[in-house]
This record gives structure tokens, C-alpha cells and sequence, in this order.
């Protein structure tokens, strides 16, 4: 972390230092001693954190505040410190302190909304890094840290759009486009477990499970979830199209025809089933049996359609 803000501690410091000199101007020769001292402090606190001695540095700044409790710069180089250090409650509540004295000094916004974040408080991470992005538009942290946040808010589809902006604005890091692709995975993670929580104990939870376990080959589990949907509801459409759908990638076609058969009773008008039946004829060189159910499917395809538009 100390690396990412190096070039933060440098302007921070500066200017902090510039408070310093410009203070030793018309005070009284008693005062300009304690400014030299902060000074000094200050000067001792930045090379300790040059040579990676983040206690020493913390408690160089301490004493620089101890002269100067009113210097905003200070307040936000501590935090920077504590922030590298992982003492994200110290640096959050020393980098309020620095915004409320001076607003938007650099890294203050950015660093708040991560100590917040890591903190597990969303809530108050996401308009600290709004801020962030604000005041740094093309810096990377920002965003990912906003779409981070974001994210762990609930602010799901927030997220993922502040997820996509961040890779466009920077195309030529990868890793960007990873953190997309898994944000819509999680997503619609979400989405299933939603759907699954509410239909719990009915038929269309077993229906959603034997789908996964289908599509992920784990076919005994995939079975035993569409068994149990039909047991609930003997009527219930899907089941027997996934357990025709199993006996086909098990090479079972007679198998595979009647649960296609039974998915046609208790849904004349699938189209799919139709289709399944149509490829099994094709397999089994019954060309003339294929065309006809072919012609079915595209018409109760089309059906469908006009319905779903209508």
C-alpha cells in the first residue's frame, strides 16, 4: 500500500512543509522555535517512512500535531501511514480529521472510502469514493475501489456498470475485464439464489437445481431434483425435458423419447421437445418422422413468439 501512495505522501508532504515555512513568518521567536521543531519532526517523519519504519513515522507525525494540531496535511499523512500499517479505524478517523480541516487534499477521499471499505461499512466507502473519482478522474484505484464498494452495498447493478466503465477507461489492463466477466457471474449467482430462496420447498427450486446440475454433469443429482419436482407436481413443465435431455448425453434415446413424450403431455405446445424428438428420429434415420416434428416445433416456435409479443 505504501508503494500506491508514495506519490500522495510526496504532495501531501510538500505542502505541509510549505504550511511550515510560511508559519515561521511574523510570529514570535518562541513560536518559530516550536515551528521549527514540527518542522523537524515532519522532516524525520518522512524519512522514516522512506525507509519503510512506519512506527517511527507515525510517531514523528504525532508530534508534529502535538505543535500543530491545525494543519491539515499532517493529519492526512498519519493516515496514509496507518492505512499502510492495516490500522484502517485509526487512519479513518485521522483522515476525517484532515478532510474536515481541509477539503480536498490528495488521496484523502480515496484512502477514507478504503479504510471504510475494509472495515466492512459500504455505506459510508461509497460517497467517499464518488468523491475520489471526482477529484481524480483517471486514477485506477478509484474506480475499482468504488465499484468494489458499490458491490458490497447491494448496489448490485451500480456495481457492475461502474465494473464496465473502469475497463473501458483502461483497456489495456486485463485484469479489468476478469473483474467484469466475474462481477455479471456473481450476479447472476445472485439471481438464481433469489429465485431459489423464494421457491423453497416447491417445485421450481428442484427444477433450478436439476438445470445446474445438468448443465454441470453431476447427472445423479440432476435426476434426483427433477424426480422430486414431479413428484410435487406431476403437471409441473421442464422436468421431464431435462431428464430427456440427461438420457440423450447418456446415448439412453428410447429413454430420452418417452421423457420428451411426457413433456408433451403436460406441455403440448414446447417447441423443444418437439425438436429433441425430431433430432433422436434423425439419429435413428427416420428422416420423414424428423421433418414432420421439425415442422411442428417451428410451428409451435412461432406460436410462442407471436404470443409472448401479443
Amino acid at each position: 500500500m505504501l508503494s500506491c501512495s508514495s506519490h500522495r505522501f510526496w504532495v501531501i508532504g510538500f505542502t505541509a512543509l510549505w504550511a511550515f515555512t510560511s508559519l515561521l513568518h511574523g510570529t514570535t521567536l518562541r513560536a518559530q522555535d516550536a515551528d521549527a521543531a514540527a518542522a523537524q519532526h515532519f522532516a524525520a517523519a518522512h524519512q522514516a517512512q522512506d525507509a519503510g519504519n512506519l512506527d517511527l513515522a507515525a510517531t514523528e507525525y504525532l508530534e508534529v500535531i502535538r505543535f500543530h494540531p491545525e494543519v491539515a496535511e499532517v493529519y492526512a499523512s498519519l493516515g496514509l501511514v496507518y492505512n499502510a500499517q492495516g490500522k484502517f479505524a485509526e487512519s479513518a478517523r485521522t483522515l476525517a480529521k484532515a478532510g474536515k480541516l481541509k477539503r480536498g487534499l490528495p488521496g484523502v477521499s480515496l484512502y477514507l472510502g478504503i479504510d471504510y471499505e475494509r472495515q466492512r461499512q459500504a455505506a459510508l466507502a461509497v460517497p467517499q469514493l464518488v468523491e475520489a473519482v471526482r477529484l481524480e478522474p483517471s486514477n485506477k484505484q478509484a474506480h475499482t475501489w468504488l465499484a468494489r464498494a458499490l458491490w458490497d452495498d447491494g448496489r448490485i447493478q451500480p456495481a457492475i456498470e461502474q465494473a464496465r466503465k473502469t475497463s473501458l477507461l483502461f483497456p489495456s489492463d486485463p485484469a479489468l475485464l476478469l473483474d467484469l466477466g466475474e462481477a455479471y457471474r456473481k450476479a447472476a449467482d445472485l439471481g438464481i439464489q433469489r429465485v431459489l430462496t423464494s421457491a423453497r420447498g416447491e417445485p421450481l427450486a428442484h427444477q433450478v437445481y436439476g438445470d445446474i446440475y445438468k448443465d454441470e454433469r453431476p447427472w445423479e443429482n440432476a435426476v434426483a431434483h427433477y424426480d422430486r419436482a414431479i413428484e410435487q407436481d406431476p403437471h409441473w413443465r421442464g422436468a421431464h425435458y431435462g431428464l430427456g435431455d440427461i438420457a440423450v448425453r447418456r446415448d439412453k434415446l428410447d429413454i430420452a423419447t418417452q421423457e420428451y413424450h411426457h413433456e408433451l403431455e403436460v406441455n403440448p405446445g414446447s417447441a423443444a421437445a418437439m425438436a429433441r424428438l425430431g433430432e433422436i428420429a434423425l439419429l435413428e434415420n427416420k428422416s420423414d418422422d424428423a421433418l414432420a416434428l421439425f415442422g411442428k416445433a417451428i410451428h409451435a416456435g412461432a406460436y410462442q413468439a407471436a404470443n409472448a409479443l401479443g
